[in-house]
């Protein structure tokens, strides 16, 4: 019990949302161009921000421009604003793919992963976000903690617990219709915002 009240103080002081890749990054879209993942994700990681601020946690955005930011200048962001806030943690928003975005593909869902040797925080917040994201829509191949481990650079290089949400394939037909819905980002963003607030 001490663990999650710790980890309930920690999560309510500062979210670093990272919107990932930028419109000018190969391979981001959905093969027939209607879908751009750094388009969904910079409206996704705006409402998240207006909808935590409503629940009375603080955040930022590491990239203000639709373009892509190096991912050694995104982290060196993360990290600055890590840095200045005690307790940070840092949610990286993404939209998966199964090849490199030139054909579509049968690969569905949502994962979540943490660093290999992720903190305890970042964990608990993996789990309970794929917990939630089940409901909505299932998820993709997930073990049975609730979240896979990877040697991402935005894992592994932050200084602060980090977690990376990939949600829905936008190289696949049905993924892609539900990610181009206008309700699509109020619905994740919501789910996110809950999900941070109730920890």
């Amino acid at each position: 019990m001490q663990t999650q009240t710790k980890f309930n103080t920690i999560m309510t002081k500062f979210i670093i949302i990272d919107p990932g890749h930028g419109s000018n990054t190969p391979g981001k879209k959905s093969p027939d161009g209607r879908y751009s993942e750094a388009a969904f994700n910079r409206a996704l990681a705006l409402r998240l921000v207006v909808k935590l601020a409503r629940r009375g946690i603080d955040s930022a955005v590491t990239v203000d421009s639709p373009l892509d930011l190096p991912l050694g200048r995104r982290i060196a962001r993360a990290n600055t604003l890590a840095e200045r806030h005690q307790g940070a943690i840092l949610l990286s928003l993404h939209t998966n793919a199964a090849g490199d975005g030139s054909s579509w593909n049968n690969a569905s869902g949502f994962s979540v992963y943490v660093a290999p040797n992720a903190a305890l925080e970042a964990r608990i917040f993996a789990a309970k976000l794929s917990e939630a994201m089940q409901k909505y829509k299932g998820n993709r191949a997930t073990p049975a903690c609730g979240y896979n481990t990877a040697d991402f650079a935005m894992l592994i290089k932050t200084k602060c617990p980090a977690v990376l949400a990939e949600a829905l394939f936008h190289d696949n037909r049905n993924d892609v219709e539900i990610l181009l819905n206008p309700q699509t980002v109020e619905v994740f963003s919501d789910i996110y915002a809950d999900v941070i607030a109730n920890l």
